[in-house]
């Protein structure tokens, strides 16, 4: 069994594919396969082991200071913050920074 490979550039010797692709060439699933686990394997990037004792060092490296008051739009002075606001907000702030960081997280 063959796959076309399919290009944006112009098709060689005018053919196109049904899909409207440029045929550049055809290859077998095998080095389809092995094309695309070379590819796989060359953006993998390697994990870093942290040691349990400085998990917490590490993900407090990341985190910053806070305006809560201007998170929650609290704009005059004499209104106070309430301790919902502080909850929501860390936990809004919490899986926003885990999601930048790409660290994994269970929502439950």
């Amino acid at each position: 069994m063959e796959a076309v490979v399919p290009s944006p550039a112009a098709p060689l010797n005018g053919k196109k594919h049904p899909n409207g692709n440029a045929v550049i060439g055809t290859v077998t699933i095998a080095e389809l396969q092995a094309l695309t686990t070379q590819d796989a394997t060359a953006h993998i990037q390697p994990s870093v082991i942290v040691p349990h004792k400085n998990v917490l060092a590490t993900l407090l490296k990341q985190v910053q200071k806070l305006d809560f008051r201007k998170i929650v739009g609290l704009d005059n002075e004499t209104e106070k913050l309430k301790q919902k606001h502080y909850v929501v907000t860390v936990v809004e702030e919490a899986l926003a920074l885990a999601a930048r960081n790409h660290w994994g997280y269970a929502e439950t």
